[in-house]
């Protein structure tokens, strides 16, 4: 199951979109939806709701009412949440 999805397209097969930028240079932008990231990082998607309510959570992107999260926000997000131990707040602790 593939889950990227290009911000052009509307079917949900495994699309990806060249977007160029000046210089001549390309960039691949990839987003999952709610569902998608719901299943990668094992987080169901009320909580997912909740976090963007309060917040918290990755960074997300909305195409009219279509939540969609860029793959590099939840990557950053992921790297974001590693500790040392249970008392570690990290360097970006939430509120």
């Amino acid at each position: 199951m593939c889950l990227y999805r290009s911000i052009a397209t509307s079917n949900y097969a495994c699309c990806r979109r060249d977007q160029p930028l000046n210089k001549g240079k390309n960039i691949m932008v990839k987003f999952i939806n709610e569902h998608s990231l719901s299943e990668l990082i094992g987080i169901k998607a009320p909580t997912l709701r909740k976090w963007r309510w309060e917040g918290k959570g990755p960074k997300f992107v909305k195409f009219g009412c279509r939540v969609m999260y860029n793959m590099k926000d939840v990557e950053t997000y992921i790297a974001e949440q590693t500790r040392r131990s249970t008392v570690d707040v990290g360097e970006y602790a939430h509120g």
